[in-house]
């Protein structure tokens, strides 16, 4: 899934603190980077941030495969998803009320 350039930056990181908490072990920082359109920097920031946002992330050695991300509090998660659906969900612009009705 690549994201949009415009896309909210906490979006961006609740979304990769989901994929490395739902997959161990799994994903590089280059597998991020080119999953979410990112270069190296913001990728960063987005570790950074997660990690200010609570999330226990770890970049732990995998034999043979270079450095992969874990999450360490994965019991978090559920808590993660409800914030992503409130992400998506946010606006500023809210449909208009109907009009009351004329007597």
């Amino acid at each position: 899934m690549a994201t949009d350039p415009d896309r909210d930056p906490l979006l961006t990181t609740l979304l990769i603190t989901r994929d490395i908490c739902e997959n161990p072990r799994h994903y590089s920082s280059a597998n991020l980077s080119l999953r979410y359109n990112a270069s190296d920097r913001q990728l960063k920031r987005y570790i950074a941030e997660a990690r200010h946002l609570g999330a226990d992330l770890k970049s732990v050695r995998r034999s043979g495969h270079g450095y992969v991300w874990e999450c360490r509090n994965v019991e978090a998660l559920t808590l993660l998803y409800r914030w992503i659906e409130i992400s998506k969900n946010r606006t500023l612009i809210e449909d208009p009320p109907d009009p009351p009705l004329s007597a």
